[in-house]
């Protein structure tokens, strides 16, 4: 019975034992499944680093000054300017310290380069570029200019970094003819053995870059502003217009005796062949004139 007894437990011993062994084989797999296998999420792309992107844009040319029709000047010159904006176009910064080179071309030749450091920062940041040139005028029917940048540092694009403005000669130059206008009107007498006579300062000023054409003549008048009737009058010769950006002071004068009685006001005004712009060319001073008979 003994032996019987100690064989029992035994058995209950070892069926003790296999029960915990299959208790942690199959109701604690939770604890030994890899950490990688309880996640589905794939994981995270690394971030790409936003880039610069150099472009080019608004390219221009405008005339600046011209000697077509300057006095004892056998070759003309114009002098052009043109402009262009820089930008940043990208989503990222320019790196700080970087380095530009621009390139520009006139008719598909070579004209000038040059190195800038830092001329763009973050993305947006503009630049505006400029270069004055001079050329015999009439060399070309049409002037193009092209303008390059090449960063030291890698953009989103490369292929626009340039940007190219043309214009003809005839556009460039517009109508080819000086815009005159009257800047400003004096009038005064002075009692003399004659009789009384009235002085007029005319200031008239070139507001273009054309200088007038040798040869040409034009008039300034003073006109009663309520009948239109000619006061006084000069014959302008070509030398006596001012020269581009600059202004002459005009002197007119007429008689008393000559002139209508009563109080009226006068006005200038200037008659030039071919003026573009005849907005300016009365004057908006207009003095009183009392003229006693």
């Amino acid at each position: 019975m003994i032996h019987q007894k100690r064989d029992f437990m035994v058995f209950l011993s070892l069926f003790a034992l296999f029960a915990a062994l299959a208790g942690a084989g199959f109701g604690g797999q939770k604890a030994i499944i890899p950490p990688q296998q309880q996640a589905n999420t794939p994981p995270k792309p690394k971030a790409t680093p936003q880039l610069p992107d150099i472009t080019v844009v608004s390219p221009h040319i405008s005339l600046v000054s011209t000697e077509l029709g300057k006095p004892g000047v056998e070759f003309p010159t114009d002098k052009v300017r043109f402009t262009a904006v820089i930008k940043n176009s990208g989503l990222g910064p320019c790196p700080a310290g970087a380095s530009y080179t621009i390139l520009l071309t006139r008719n598909g030749e070579f004209l000038t380069s040059s190195t800038a450091t830092d001329l763009l920062s973050a993305a947006g940041s503009t630049f505006n570029y400029s270069y004055t040139d001079t050329f015999v005028h009439g060399r070309w029917y049409q002037i193009s200019y092209k303008i390059t940048i090449k960063p030291n540092f890698n953009e989103v694009d490369p292929n626009n970094d340039s940007a190219e403005a043309m214009v003809d000669e005839e556009i460039l130059h517009g109508s080819g003819s000086p815009d005159f206008g009257i800047t400003n009107l004096t009038a005064n007498f002075v009692d003399g053995p004659a009789g009384r006579t009235y002085y007029f300062v005319v200031t008239v000023k070139n507001n273009s870059p054309i200088y007038a054409t040798i040869g040409s003549s034009g008039y300034v008048y003073i006109d009663n502003t309520s009948t239109s009737r000619h006061i006084a009058m000069m014959n302008v010769a070509d030398r006596k217009w001012p020269s581009p950006g600059s202004q002459v002071n005009l002197n007119l004068s007429a008689k008393a005796s000559e002139m209508p009685t009563g109080t009226y006001t006068v006005r200038a005004k200037i008659e030039y062949p071919y003026d573009p712009n005849k907005a300016n060319d009365v004057s908006t001073q207009t003095p009183t004139i009392k003229n006693a008979p």
